[in-house]
């Protein structure tokens, strides 16, 4: 997906500058019938240079990989290469298989799973591509195939034919990032996490960092020193882009955080305890939208969705307002200049975030793309539009210091930052679905850090290690 984006915003490919993997680990093997109900055990194929997909007959993509991997497999079967093509299709759709392999004109070995039936394997969607060596180590996971699957597999299989040494998967890597970018602080954390969020500095103290487990909530300073673990009651975040943030409501300092789900809205304070919580009114599903001073009090209210109504919430609960049903509402975004934005049917919609009351600014939405925000850009506004799905925008940080918002794109894989003139600032490909990230100033300086979490690695801190008067633009 990240590749894809950056072809339909006419971005050439980004240039490593610092890679960072795990230690080589085996696969785990497994064992499953074939369409001629044969068992298969991937242990099997130990000697083999094994190309490994978990697909569905209902995934387009999909089958332009099954085809590429089956080249492949034809070109390199006879040096050991081998595919294995394991369908996770369920009841209804598997008996599909035979058909769509006839009309794609594949004769690889394919295999009966299904979803959630492979410890040990990460399958964030249809498609996703593991490469396995001779010795049964994993030498690629699906983070490392969200391009162009034919070039970056024909790049690593002579090595593994020739049985060299196999390097660790991947965690994560830095791309195109301005000179003097790279790790501030590392911090090993144990656990799977849900979401991360950071909440910026106010009334004096620095911004902190939020990890949020399913039954915990680990805080870490600015600089990467824990505050502390405590235990939460079992929460169901949405998103990882739209369920957990941190914020200071009250402005004493104090961080609390919000964990949002379809239902309703909780906030929990500094030592992780409920503080209280909102209900979405009715039986419409609730969308957190962003914080801002509604009534002009220096204190932040919360803006939420809920179903075709906008409403604003302050601290403690108590709505400001709710305003009348958007008709055909599709998304909401709060842009950095303060402004509520709705997409209603084929136009765009500026509301007051005072009182939720649409201004006379409408602007017409052009096809299917999804608005992200507007920015300005040498004194101009701009809307700024793409791609509808798994694609999401933040237009409310300064990567680079220079003093100007700029456009970070995440998706499937990793993230991009762009500045207003479309120049790349950065690219992070990871090894996990969606990144788990937050962006903040951290340090007093010019420009704001990312914080990302990444599982097996730990929480990490990445911005420039220069001081900012000497930053300097970025390559493009």
């Amino acid at each position: 997906m990240l590749e894809q984006l950056r072809r339909e915003l006419q971005i050439s490919p980004p240039r490593p500058q610092l890679e960072v993997r795990a230690e080589p680990k085996p696969a785990p093997d497994f064992s499953l019938k074939d369409l001629n109900g044969k068992q298969v055990s991937l242990s099997d194929f130990r000697g083999k240079v094994v190309m490994l997909i978990f697909w569905t007959t209902w995934c387009g993509p999909c089958r332009a990989e099954l085809k590429a991997l089956q080249a492949l497999e034809d070109r390199y079967g006879k040096d050991g290469a081998v595919l294995l093509a394991v369908s996770v299709d369920d009841a209804k759709t598997r008996t599909a298989i035979p058909g769509a392999l006839a009309e794609m004109g594949l004769h690889c070995r394919v295999l009966l799973g299904e979803w959630g039936g492979f410890p040990g394997y990460s399958i964030p969607y249809a498609g996703s591509v593991y490469l396995i060596d001779r010795k049964g180590i994993v030498a690629g996971i699906p983070g490392e195939f969200l391009g162009d699957v034919v070039k970056q597999m024909e790049d690593r299989l002579p090595s593994l034919i020739r049985g060299d040494t196999t390097a660790g998967p991947l965690l994560w890597a830095l791309d195109d990032a301005p000179p003097g970018y790279g790790v501030l602080w590392r911090r090993e954390t144990e656990g799977k996490v849900e979401s991360l969020a950071i909440a910026p500095s106010s009334g004096g103290r620095p911004a902190e960092i939020g990890l949020l487990g399913e039954t915990w909530l680990r805080r870490f300073s600015a600089t990467g020193e824990s505050l502390g673990e405590v235990g939460v009651d079992p929460v169901e975040p949405g998103d990882d882009q739209n369920g957990f943030f941190g914020v200071d409501l009250d402005g004493d300092g104090r961080k609390e955080w919000l964990v949002g789900s379809r239902e309703e809205f909780v906030l929990l304070d500094s030592d992780g305890k409920p503080f209280w919580s909102y209900p979405a009114p009715g039986e419409d599903f609730a969308e957190f939208i962003g914080f801002v001073d509604v009534d002009g009090d220096g204190f932040k209210e919360a803006i939420a969705r809920h179903g075709n109504r906008l409403e604003a919430f302050r601290h403690p609960p108590r709505a400001l307002w709710l305003n009348q049903r958007i008709p055909d509402l599709q998304e909401v975004v709060l842009d950095p200049t303060g402004v509520l934005w709705a997409r209603s049917g084929r136009e765009f919609l500026s509301l007051h975030a005072k009182d939720g009351e649409l201004r006379k600014e409408r602007t017409p939405a052009s096809g299917g793309a999804r608005l992200y925000g507007r920015v300005e850009e040498k004194g101009r506004r701009r809307m700024v539009l793409g791609p509808r799905l798994d694609v999401w925008a933040d237009l409310n940080h300064d990567l680079d210091g220079d003093g100007d918002k700029d456009i970070v794109l995440s998706t499937r894989g990793g993230l991009s930052a762009y500045r207003t003139d479309g120049t790349r600032i950065l690219s992070l490909r990871l090894s996990e679905t969606f990144p788990k990230v937050g962006f903040a100033d951290l340090d007093g300086r010019k420009g704001d850090e990312m914080v990302l979490f990444v599982q097996d690695y730990g929480l990490v801190a990445l911005g420039a290690k220069i001081p900012s008067s000497t930053r300097v633009a970025a390559r493009h």
